[in-house]
């Protein structure tokens, strides 16, 4: 579960370039193929940084 920022001042808004945004967007694509592939099996949540099943990737297994 994500918190809230601790201040109302932490909060901010960036600014994507295309590049990001086609990527986003490519990514998007491939969690529905694997909500279709897996089914019920599949973990759904609002991450961006999943497991092909939609697990949510912990820092340790990025490297």
């Amino acid at each position: 579960m994500l918190d809230t920022t601790k201040t109302a001042a932490s909060e901010r808004n960036i600014q994507l370039g295309q590049t990001i945004i086609s990527i986003l967007k490519k990514h998007r694509v491939w969690i529905k193929k694997n909500k279709l592939k897996y089914g019920a099996h599949y973990t759904d949540s609002d991450r961006v940084c999943v497991k092909e099943n939609g697990n949510i990737l912990t820092p340790s297994l990025i490297k």
